[in-house]
């Protein structure tokens, strides 16, 4: 009988619970993370977010999208003077902002979006105070000297592509410094790079769609249908075994082999990531543009895997071993007749636990106790 009732709740648990557990994983794994803002922020606020986009060489890509840059610039030291400028506090409070803009038009049908921007006037003062010498010295560090009868742009209007002959050091990088000062007066004056257009965004109709889409469906479904499972799981319970002891450590199994599935897959999420990055193959082919991106994705692969499959896991794997020692620490039921072995062989009940008027019970136990 035991076994028959294992075996009818193995069955129930693959065909009900574990579907339905894992689907509650989910739902709750992208709460935290795809539609959180929380999450973006932390990746924003990363260390590691920073060292990815200035820890190896600028992509080509990137520098020829900047105006006015020289483009035959040992990109080495265009990366150490760009860190100068572009810092990680300065990185964070515009992505800061971004993220946040985002988020409060898509979580608030009637609020107004405004253009997704960054704002460029902290590197126009950071360029016209002593962050910009100090970038000027270490950009005039990468140009190469100008070649015989080659051009080479010394107007207020351009930045400078190579020294010309016979000009020292610090005299091209006091030139460098003024070209670095008219240029940014001229192209980043109370200038905000508008990365989407405000009328862009509402003609999308994406707020519509994840405000009262994508969202509002995880949260109307996860209270139910968590209730539901729980239902389900209980049941399940009662299938496995008749008693309490039972019971617990059956919940406790059917809870912490998904629990353990679920960290498992955060695990080698993590893993995986990590190799993609590390495998030298796939580096050498890529273009500098997709290096950054592989560095991207594995960290934003490291914190789903932290901030979602990690902790859901652990969290249900412990509420596991909590439903195992609560088992292991329940009595195990025993028969209801006593009985005392006399010396004759024979069997009788203890008569002493038999009060007045009352009546032995059965020494049968129909439903053996797991």
């Amino acid at each position: 009988m035991c076994v028959i009732r294992k075996f009818i709740g193995l069955i129930y648990w693959f065909s009900v619970t574990l579907p339905l557990t894992l689907i509650i994983f989910f739902l709750i794994s992208a709460n935290s993370t795809l539609f959180n803002r929380s999450f973006y922020l932390d990746v924003i606020n990363d260390p590691a977010f920073y060292d990815v986009l200035f820890f190896t060489e600028l992509p080509p890509e990137l520098k020829a999208s900047i105006p006015d840059l020289p483009q035959n610039i040992d990109p080495s030291v265009l990366r150490d003077a760009m860190r100068l400028i572009i810092t990680p506090s300065y990185l964070r409070e515009q992505g800061t902002q971004l993220i946040n803009t985002i988020f409060d038009y898509l979580e608030n049908p009637n609020s107004e979006i405004s253009d997704l921007s960054i704002d460029l006037r902290p590197i126009r003062e950071a360029l016209n105070g002593a962050q910009g010498e100090a970038f000027a010295a270490t950009l005039v560090q990468g140009l190469p000297a100008c070649a015989a009868g080659e051009a080479q742009t010394a107007s207020s209007s351009e930045i400078m592509g190579c020294i010309p002959e016979g000009m020292s050091l610090a005299g091209a990088q006091d030139l460098l410094l003024s070209q670095i000062h008219s240029v940014t007066a001229n192209t980043i004056a109370n200038y905000e790079l508008v990365l989407i257009p405000a009328h862009e965004l509402q003609a999308s109709g994406l707020q519509g769609s994840f405000a009262q889409g994508l969202q509002s469906v995880i949260w109307l479904a996860l209270i139910p249908l968590g209730l539901f499972t729980l239902l389900m799981w209980r049941i399940g319970a009662y299938i496995a075994s008749s008693n309490k002891r039972g019971q617990l450590l059956w919940m406790s199994f059917t809870l912490g082999a998904p629990a353990l599935l679920w960290f498992g897959i955060g695990q080698g999420l993590n893993t995986w990531a990590e190799t993609l990055t590390t495998n030298e193959a796939t580096i050498a082919q890529s273009s500098l543009a997709a290096k950054v991106a592989i560095d991207l994705f594995q960290l934003f692969a490291s914190k789903v895997a932290q901030s979602s499959f990690t902790i859901v896991g652990g969290v249900a794997l412990g509420f596991s071993l909590g439903l195992f020692f609560m088992g292991l620490g329940t009595a195990r039921p025993e028969g209801r007749g006593r009985r005392i072995t006399l010396l004759s062989g024979k069997s009788k009940r203890d008569e002493a636990t038999i009060g007045d008027g009352e009546y032995p019970e059965s020494d049968d136990n129909p439903i053996q106790a797991l």
